[in-house]
């Protein structure tokens, strides 16, 4: 019963949403973010750390201090010198030449409250390049399923209002990249590893390196004939450029969030499969 009242208040949440958009478009025609670009002002973009502050905050990038592998590079965890935690993203250009300027593009247009807060960037050296995010308390909704009911209470740190809360954001955070942005941007990495929580449990949606505008009509039919002439294998290599996906992969996450059973999100599954084959 509850599983169905969530599913239902979503999807009220996200047609109203949706309704919004549709009347008052008339008259914010040409307004909304624009879309990543392939030039970007890196000065405008956050402020510029020092790559020797940086290394100080993370103990010298020290594996203590690193949180996971991210597809870009390592993310680590550290602290300023005036005490403000920090997560660092360690980019090797050789690996992931686009990352960092695909990310600086986004925030180069305005941070938005349901992305994850960005501090800056150091882009000296030749070979890597950081980014710098505010720490997230509460880590990544992966996580955050994972952890044990408090003894004292007896209750999971994730109980249903919180789960309600945590699925409205995400909403949300895909609603201002769908219909907010001009044109409209697809995440292509929904999964419960790349939505955090602050200290409220709001979200805050994380990696960003795979955004990308979506795909035109046109487009679309012609990556989907590429795609066929492609082996199965490449074919479902990389997550389409469409909406459609992105609102395909929140499925999954809402699944896993009212369920409690991991790892749906992060899945291959055969409809993703599908989703990538036929998008």
């Amino acid at each position: 019963m509850f599983t169905k009242f969530v599913m239902v208040n979503i999807s009220i949440n996200y047609l109203e949403v949706e309704q919004q958009e549709s009347g008052g478009a008339a008259a914010s025609s040409g307004g909304g973010t624009q879309a990543p670009g392939v030039y970007v002002n890196l000065t405008a973009v956050g402020k510029a750390f020092g790559y020797e502050q940086l290394v100080r905050a993370t103990a010298g990038f020290s594996g203590m201090n690193l949180v996971k592998h991210g597809r870009s590079g390592g993310i680590y965890c550290g602290a300023l010198e005036n005490g403000l935690p920090i997560v660092v993203k360690r980019i090797n250009v050789l690996a992931s030449k686009d990352a960092r300027v695909v990310e600086l593009d986004l925030f180069s247009n305005g941070l938005h409250e349901r992305l994850v807060p960005f501090l800056g960037h150091c882009l000296g050296k030749e070979n890597e390049k950081f980014l710098v995010y505010k720490y997230v308390p509460n880590g990544d909704l992966y996580t955050a399923l994972q952890r044990k009911p408090e003894p004292e209470g007896g209750v999971h740190s994730l109980d249903w209002i919180k789960r309600l809360k945590i699925a409205t954001g995400i909403v949300q955070a895909l609603y201002h990249l769908h219909h907010e942005c001009s044109p409209p941007l697809v995440h292509r990495d929904i999964q419960t590893s790349s939505i955090l929580l602050d200290d409220k449990f709001e979200v805050r949606l994380g990696s960003l390196s795979e955004v990308c505008p979506q795909e035109e009509a046109h487009h679309s039919v012609i990556a989907k004939l590429l795609r066929m002439s492609q082996s199965s294998e490449q074919s479902v290599s990389e997550p389409p450029a469409t909406c459609a996906y992105d609102v395909h992969c929140l499925g999954k996450v809402l699944l896993e969030l009212v369920t409690g059973k991991l790892g749906i999100s992060g899945s291959n599954d055969a409809a993703s499969k599908c989703m990538r084959r036929n998008s």
